[in-house]
């Protein structure tokens, strides 16, 4: 497939609609692309995840990013996903967006170095009442072969006083993410700190027990251009995506990939978050993801030989796996109208029978693989 044809014309704007910390980013490679095709670019900060997801559906936004754990809360008609409006419809992978990385931090002088090493009694920051993920901490105990009830919870306000209470001792350790304020600072701090290595390779038994729990994630070593603390450290790993509709021109993805393949040196120092907006992350990232890929990206990496017979096949049952959902939504959407039941998350009803009739379905759900071989 080539952009060189007659036949071949970039569409007069494109539109992202992103949340308010990323359109700074956006705007720095966007204004480059932008200055070499003519696209006329429109970027909306939003900070409500449902509006941006559903921006895309419909087609008043053109991408947006599709981060891990909320792209698969989107495809599933999870929680705030259940207005009639707003459940699973057949998002794409156009491009990297992002690589980002989470883990379990302590004091440099902790003994606690492995999941192993955590024991009954440990003191864990208690961010329950303000951590989205918090299955992720449930996660990182059944590694370790506890419970919840098994370490002793720690209550603070904020990740800021977690770091703080970790540095004081108060705290043996935390999650956090290592480029975040409160996790630099105390990086920086006399006492310094280090991070619990998630060592899939080493005890994949643990690993299993982890993704079982909290299966958006996986594990790998840290690029060393991150922060100090966690170069080369295991910690989970996400790569995160710029997403757009099905419906997109195949020929119009395949231009847009490869003019972003192709420009990567002219905008990568524009932002930092444009580090990761590469080929290399996308790749890394195919072995893993649940999401579709779109045929224009597919199209441009076969031509760079890099699509193979196992992405084609992991492509083609996570596509269908999507179309189940999308499919099952509107079915039980209709069943919920002829039953006069309200669609949206504050109702209870609603919410219970979308839970069981997807049950009844037999939809799986979502979730990160270990490599692109496994089944």
């Amino acid at each position: 497939m080539q952009n060189q044809n007659s036949s071949f014309r970039w569409p007069e704007q494109l539109s992202f609609i992103v949340w308010p910390g990323a359109a700074e980013s956006v705007k720095t490679w966007t204004s480059v692309f932008s200055a070499d095709t003519g696209i006329q670019i429109n970027i909306v900060a939003e900070s409500d995840i449902v509006k941006r997801f559903r921006g895309v559906k419909y087609g008043t936004f053109d991408f947006t990013a599709g981060f891990g754990n909320e792209t698969s809360q989107m495809l599933s008609g999870n929680k705030e996903f259940v207005y009639r409006d707003s459940g699973p419809f057949p998002v794409r992978i156009i491009w990297s967006w992002s690589r980002s990385a989470s883990g379990f931090y302590v004091r440099a002088d902790s003994g606690i170095r492995r999941p192993q090493d955590i024991k009954p009694g440990t003191r864990i920051a208690d961010m329950r009442p303000f951590l989205s993920s918090i299955r992720i901490v449930e996660a990182l105990l059944a590694w370790a072969g506890l419970g919840m009830n098994d370490v002793t919870w720690v209550p603070v306000k904020s990740t800021k006083e977690a770091a703080e209470g970790v540095l004081a001792g108060k705290i043996d350790l935390s999650f956090g993410v290592p480029s975040s304020a409160p996790v630099l600072e105390a990086a920086k701090s006399p006492q310094g700190i280090d991070w619990i290595e998630l060592n899939r390779d080493k005890d994949p038994e643990g690993a299993k027990r982890f993704k079982k729990l909290y299966p958006l994630v996986n594990f790998g070593p840290m690029p060393a251009s991150s922060p100090a603390s966690s170069a080369g450290k295991w910690l989970t790993e996400g790569i995160n995506y710029l997403v757009g509709r099905r419906e997109h021109s195949a020929s119009f993805v395949y231009s847009f990939v490869k003019w972003l393949d192709a420009n990567y040196p002219r905008y990568k120092d524009l932002h930092p978050d444009n580090q990761s907006r590469n080929l290399e992350t996308l790749v890394r990232g195919l072995s893993f993801t649940y999401i579709p890929v779109h045929e224009g990206l597919i199209a441009y990496l076969k031509e760079k030989g890099l699509w193979t017979d196992f992405h084609e096949r992991r492509n083609q049952a996570n596509n269908a796996l999507v179309e189940r959902y999308c499919e099952a939504y509107q079915k039980a959407v209709e069943a919920a109208d002829a039953r006069h039941m309200t669609i949206s998350p504050d109702n209870a009803e609603w919410v219970k029978f979308w839970q069981d009739y997807r049950k009844q379905a037999g939809l799986p759900g979502f979730r990160i693989f270990d490599s692109l071989t496994e089944e």
